[in-house]
């Protein structure tokens, strides 16, 4: 069974919230699998079974990042699972844009991507 993530707007995706440290977020969801330098931005990246936990140079989080084994859900939208997904996104933040190949909702505060 998929883990279910719910996205909470700027403010966290499941249990991670933004501006957690490093020790908080394994507090609440475990030891990464792996963890590595962000050379360009500062900071590490730490990976888990189906999301990635990017830190900013303070140790602060500042991006959460998901791929399809997990089950993400933002204001009832089922991101990996419902086919309308893009489309009922684009229309709920009223002002996409595209950005080397991303999707940027900044109404939702979220990105996506592959869908």
């Amino acid at each position: 069974m998929k883990p279910i993530i719910e996205i909470v707007s700027y403010v966290s995706a499941g249990p991670v919230l933004f501006g957690m440290t490093e020790a908080q977020v394994q507090n609440a969801v475990g030891q990464p699998l792996s963890t590595i330098p962000r050379e360009l931005a500062g900071g590490k990246s730490a990976n888990y079974n189906s999301f990635v936990v990017h830190y900013s140079a303070d140790d602060k989080v500042v991006e959460i990042g998901f791929d399809d084994t997990a089950k993400v859900i933002i204001d009832g939208i089922d991101i990996f699972e419902d086919p309308d997904a893009l489309k009922k996104l684009i229309l709920k933040d009223g002002c996409p844009y595209e950005d080397y190949g991303m999707i940027v909702l900044l109404e939702l505060g979220i990105s996506v991507g592959g869908l």
